[in-house]
């Protein structure tokens, strides 16, 4: 059979002995399942796995006749089976597990675009999904299904469907940190104002508050080790290693004294670059600010109606009660939307200043003759672009760009230095790297990118978290943001030494 072949449905039988419970006693059952087997590995399908609950079907009595225990009969007889040239032509296809109605099977919904019209994030695992119990049984239950008979095969699809189970389950579950510490600290407050002689209660909704909070905490020491990084790096390298070379570039005894001696220009233009960039900085966080909102307005009213009857509502779940409460307890994605646009201005006013920087090293390389210079400053500036990346890519990722404006930014910043070699090639036969004009192009880009990156590393990263209330409140998130600051600095500095 050489055509693409599809079969999703009731299979009526299960591939493995894990995907029931209760249920393969039944000799009926295990002839099912011993028949959907053998046509499986005869025609050659491959599982297309699935995101969702892992019962398809349930089914039995709460209390067994003779036990009088639950008995309750569960198995993933709905499923997606393909041939490989199927799922070579749709690859990103996913088979999603609903909610059941009415049947007691739960519909399957088939996605041959297996979300590619969102944009595309990379795996990251959190450090706080190990507080939770639930993620072991997510892990296990992704990793015990065999998708292909080639192992290699078997171990990248179990790897991937892990990452994407895991994925699924902390959007569920941990969709919005901050909104699950706002709602748990009004759901606390809610019970000490109606339930006040309720301990029980009240020590319930404590620890859930309290573990939120711990979440919080472990997320944000994770993110933090690469934020405040790459804002030490992008510290050093405009303090370190730009602002010196500008300084010898427009003071140098080749360019005449007046007015290149007389007045300190290295330090005017990064002023005034830092005023450029802080003036762009505002109007662009303005604009962005405008058209997510203007964007979020034209909302039908019939949609919004269930939201805004449910606004202000908190409800509170405990083993001692159970009610409604109505409260202020709403929380908004503003806070969120907020540093998203913050995060966007930063990485494109940055890579601005690092791509000014980036260029006029490649001219100066690439009209360098002496192989005895041109050798250590290529190592040199390899670890000086490596680390200018790590803090470029770092911005970028808290930026959740598209993939395509990802690539467009990384593309633009890993070909500045080869076009700046490029052109200093190009120009090597007239180039003269200490006559007047040379000086003063290399002098002037270089202050207005140290003035771009300092103001961006001062103000932008460093300020907005070092005073925000969860960097005050939390003793131990300072010292890995200070350590992790003095670590990115300590690095570039120590660079400077050869490059």
């Amino acid at each position: 059979m050489n055509d693409p072949l599809l079969i999703i449905g009731d299979l009526n039988g299960t591939l493995q002995d894990s995907e029931c419970l209760n249920y393969v006693n039944s000799s009926n059952s295990s002839r099912y399942a011993f028949d959907l087997r053998r046509m499986v590995n005869r025609v050659g399908l491959v599982d297309l796995g699935y995101q969702g609950p892992g019962f398809t079907w349930v089914k039995g009595s709460s209390r067994s006749m003779n036990t009088g225990r639950n008995y309750i009969k569960r198995a993933r007889l709905d499923r997606g089976l393909a041939t490989t040239d199927w799922r070579i032509q749709f690859p990103n296809a996913i088979v999603e597990h609903l909610s059941a109605a009415v049947s007691d099977h739960r519909p399957i919904l088939l996605d041959t675009t297996g979300g590619i019209r969102c944009r595309s994030r990379l795996f990251k695992y959190e450090n706080m999904w190990a507080r939770d119990k639930r993620c072991f049984w997510v892990v296990k239950e992704a990793w015990a299904k065999r998708l292909h008979h080639n192992p290699l095969v078997n171990f990248h699809r179990k790897v991937k469907q892990t990452s994407q189970k895991l994925n699924y389950w902390n959007k569920t579950q941990f969709r919005n940190i901050q909104n699950q510490v706002s709602l748990k600290r009004a759901a606390l407050q809610e019970v000490e104002n109606r339930h006040q002689d309720d301990l029980l209660a009240i020590d319930l909704a404590k620890n859930d508050l309290n573990e939120a909070l711990l979440r919080e905490e472990i997320h944000w020491k994770q993110k933090s080790r690469v934020q405040w990084l790459q804002s030490g790096v992008i510290l050093a390298t405009g303090f370190i290693h730009i602002l010196p070379d500008a300084f010898d570039s427009l003071t140098s005894p080749c360019l005449e004294k007046n007015p290149w001696g007389n007045f300190p220009f290295a330090g005017f233009v990064a002023m005034v670059s830092a005023m450029g960039t802080m003036m762009v900085d505002t109007f662009a966080t303005n604009y962005y600010e405008r058209a997510h909102f203007n964007k979020a307005l034209p909302v039908k009213e019939d949609a919004h109606v269930h939201e805004v009857a449910h606004e202000g509502h908190v409800h509170v779940h405990t083993h001692a009660t159970h009610g409604h409460a109505h409260g202020s307890a709403f929380v908004s994605d503003d806070l969120s939307t907020a540093d998203l646009v913050r995060h966007r201005v930063i990485s494109q006013v940055l890579e601005l200043g690092i791509v000014v920087h980036s260029i006029i090293i490649g001219i100066s390389l690439g009209a360098s003759y002496s192989p005895n210079t041109i050798k250590p400053l290529v190592a040199a500036l390899t670890f000086h672009q490596f680390f200018e990346g790590m803090g470029l890519g770092g911005c970028i990722s808290q930026a959740k760009f598209k993939s395509k404006a990802i690539a467009t930014m990384v593309l633009f910043f890993s070909l500045t230095t080869p076009t700046g070699i490029g052109i200093g090639m190009g120009i090597s036969s007239v180039y003269n790297e200490n006559g007047p004009t040379a000086l003063m192009v290399e002098g002037i880009f270089n202050s207005a990118s140290a003035g771009i990156l300092i103001y961006m590393a001062l103000v932008d990263l460093l300020a907005a978290d070092f005073t925000s209330p969860r960097m005050k409140c939390n003793i131990r998130l300072q010292l890995g943001a200070h350590l992790s600051l003095l670590l990115g600095s300590g690095c570039m500095s120590l660079l400077a030494k050869w490059a």
